[in-house]
């Protein structure tokens, strides 16, 4: 974005910056006149773009969610349309059990109805993204995939040992594997993640149910259109959602572990957001949380105040402000 000479004084731009890291990574604002800035901590957590709000959920149900081992689910649990009476074997439930989830719990709310929502027209978005490989004949056991949409217009095949995903470098890569029907997990299968490969974006879509099989250690987001049940052992650093108007329940029938995953690390030189002006003089940048704003003054290129950390999980906005010289 340029200021061109004649702009009035106090001329304001807003810009999004979306920008994905774990807390206390540097991010460079870097301006036409070399003066680099940096804004100490990104905000960071569990942001997806495609999930949107359905992304800070581990567990998101429709009909029920129920526990019956020590199961542990970092990250938030909801459902939706039906409410806390249908979510039993937790230690916050009517029906109490040992299943903790660590995040915020939404019972038949709004949040939870917008997550379901959400959710589902990730499926779409995703469903609809080219098809780079068929599948409907191919075992994932022992199978290595680069990124891309990988379709079954079966249910899936997966008879022993592990899936791996190849980043290829890029920890931006995405990988999709959609099924026409179920998916069936065998005892001890896993989802090797190589070369930058983020269980962030990793998508296993269902057109029925999803059911794992003891002992699996998996990466990635599993999106069932009916119901998804965990086995004994299962360790999944992703998330369990429903989706659609069929989507059911997700059951954990033994001790179970859910981890939603962060967002990407910054790697050095990338995410830069850069912002040319022609001002030299009168310079200021506001760097808002939502709640609490902080001043980046510049009086002949001096620094005069620290701005504070982003909330964790709060998407922040940076508002620039220049005069001419």
């Amino acid at each position: 974005t340029t200021l061109a000479t004649g702009n009035a004084v106090g001329t304001v731009i807003t810009v999004t910056a979306n920008v994905l890291g774990t807390p206390g990574t540097t991010v460079t604002l870097v301006t036409s006149d070399s003066v680099n800035i940096p804004v100490a901590g990104v905000s960071s957590g569990s942001a997806n773009t495609t999930l949107l709000t359905a992304a800070t959920y581990g567990v998101l149900a429709q009909s029920a969610i129920s526990n019956s081992g020590n199961t542990v689910v970092t990250g938030d649990l909801g459902i939706s349309p039906n409410g806390l009476t249908s979510v039993t074997g937790w230690t916050f439930s009517t029906s109490a059990g040992p299943g903790i989830a660590t995040g915020t719990k939404h019972f038949a709310d709004a949040a939870a109805a917008q997550a379901h929502t959400d959710a589902t027209a990730a499926v779409a978005t995703l469903d609809a993204t080219p098809i780079t490989t068929d599948i409907s004949s191919t075992d994932l056991g022992g199978y290595t995939a680069v990124p891309g949409h990988y379709d079954s217009n079966a249910a899936g095949t997966w008879s022993a040992g592990a899936l791996t995903l190849n980043g290829g470098g890029n920890p931006n890569a995405v990988f999709i594997f959609t099924f026409d029907s179920s998916l069936t997990l065998p005892l001890n299968a896993s989802v090797v993640l190589t070369n930058g490969a983020s269980a962030n974006n990793v998508y296993f879509i269902t057109g029925t149910f999803i059911t794992f099989g003891a002992t699996n250690t998996l990466n990635g987001n599993f999106l069932a259109g009916s119901a998804i049940t965990t086995a004994a052992g299962t360790i999944l650093t992703g998330r369990l959602l429903t989706y659609g108007v069929s989507g059911t329940a997700v059951t954990f029938p033994s001790a179970a572990t859910v981890t939603v995953p962060t967002s990407p690390t910054l790697s050095i030189n990338e995410h830069l957001l850069q912002i040319t002006t022609t001002a030299t003089s009168n310079s200021s940048i506001a760097i808002e949380n939502g709640t609490a704003n902080s001043i980046l003054g510049f009086v002949s290129g001096s620094l005069v105040s620290t701005p504070r950390r982003p909330l964790l999980g709060v998407k922040y906005f940076a508002n620039y402000e220049w005069a001419k010289a």
